[in-house]
């Protein structure tokens, strides 16, 4: 099982997701991503809401399919994504969000 593990932009919010719990990867602006996920047996649900450079989501949201899919990376473990962090360099915050 791939396990993505974001760390929020004060580094106090850290929140883990399956990655097959990945609905939606949504290029929101040329400056933000929104990652969707559900989890199974709950009705909430939960984002990644990333903040890129100016005109690099486009990348930042490839980037991130990359590590959804694992076409160039490992079948399995933990990914962790902080901001400004290889392997996205170009996100300057993390934002989590539950929503029922």
């Amino acid at each position: 099982m791939k396990i993505l593990k974001f760390v929020g932009t004060d580094e106090s919010d850290i929140y883990y997701f399956p990655a097959n719990n990945c609905e939606m990867i949504e290029v929101a602006s040329t400056s933000s991503v929104v990652l969707t996920f559900s989890q199974s047996g709950d009705n909430a649900v939960q984002s990644a809401t990333l903040t890129t450079t100016v005109g690099q989501s486009d990348e930042v949201a490839a980037i991130m399919a990359d590590y959804i899919l694992a076409s160039t990376v490992n079948n399995g473990g933990i990914f962790s994504f902080t901001q400004a962090t290889a392997p996205i360099t170009a996100v300057s915050g993390i934002a989590l969000a539950k929503t029922l």
